[in-house]
């Protein structure tokens, strides 16, 4: 599912979490949105459902959502979106939810990025997500993604690439994503709920670092890891030219030996090179659409998601 949420100068704050709710829940029809959606600017594209289902309404600001592995029909991931009093969009995981209880095992949160989204002026908000994903970019005026790095984040479902991770073991799946953090080349830029270290113990509420292939988190910077620029292209065998897109890994060699896993094969979330899209450019892999969502100002970075 992809969403174009365009809200109202002096929106309700109540009314544009009920929207991003119901969007996040399978909404396809603007109509149906809340007085504060600007029906006009707004565009919602179904084509893979949204897949969340709305596990807690803890109140009106905030929900923890549920959606089941991609191996388990029996084993679920869970998102918490929050609008808080400020208007910033702020995201939970945790390994299991009581919705009778309203707690949960192994919580995390990322309180350093956020979407601040600004219902005094009125704005949008990039809404993507599928069963296995939901992730958030906010356009306000000239301003675009997170408060630190002007990237866009979310609760991405990643491969089980740990000889210890199997289905019946039951470790949780998900993890909190920032992608300005990785792009910048700092070491840490999401957050799992527990896992299994080197020295086989389980550790939890863990920081892990993020990259693709061939390149570490400090190498985005460096062309020659990395590639930047619109001519950094690859042709099919009928000689179309074609964007590059590489995969996503969870790594942290102090932590386990070998990659956690990836989250690309999984949320069909990829990464073009640098300064190869502008920001909601959309393009076509095999007549699917896609379209690039800013990862972070430097560059600037995109990341790339299915288009509905």
């Amino acid at each position: 599912m992809f969403a174009e949420y365009a809200y109202n100068a002096s929106s309700d704050r109540a009314q544009v979490f009920s929207d991003i709710r119901a969007i996040l829940t399978g909404e396809t029809n603007k109509a149906n949105l809340s007085a504060s959606c600007n029906q006009v600017g707004t565009t919602i594209i179904g084509t893979i459902p949204a897949g969340w289902t709305a596990w807690d309404d803890i109140d009106v600001y905030t929900t923890w959502f549920r959606a089941p592995l991609t191996d388990s029909g029996t084993q679920y991931k869970f998102g918490r979106v929050i609008l808080d009093g400020s208007s910033r969009i702020y995201q939970q995981s945790a390994e299991d939810w009581d919705e009778v209880l309203h707690t949960g095992t192994n919580v995390v949160t990322n309180f350093s990025d956020y979407q601040p989204l600004n219902l005094t002026s009125g704005g949008t908000l990039i809404i993507c997500a599928s069963a296995r994903f939901m992730a958030f970019l906010r356009i306000t005026g000239g301003s675009i993604g997170d408060n630190n790095y002007s990237g866009c984040q979310g609760y991405f479902e990643f491969s089980r690439d740990q000889p210890w991770d199997t289905v019946a073991a039951g470790y949780p799946k998900g993890a909190l994503v920032a992608m300005g953090p990785m792009i910048n080349g700092l070491s840490q830029p999401s957050y799992v709920n527990r896992l299994k270290n080197k020295s086989n113990s389980d550790i939890t509420l863990q920081s892990f670092k993020m990259g693709t292939i061939c390149v570490d988190d400090a190498g985005f910077s460096n062309s020659n890891q990395f590639p930047a620029g619109a001519d950094e292209t690859v042709y099919d065998d009928t000689a179309t030219a074609r964007a590059p897109l590489w995969p996503i890994y969870m790594y942290d060699n102090a932590k386990v030996a070998a990659p956690l896993g990836e989250i690309s094969s999984i949320c069909d979330v990829w990464l073009p090179p640098r300064q190869y899209f502008t920001n909601l450019e959309t393009f076509q892999i095999a007549a699917v659409d896609y379209v690039a969502l800013q990862a972070a100002s430097f560059g600037p970075a995109h990341a790339v998601f299915r288009k509905g």
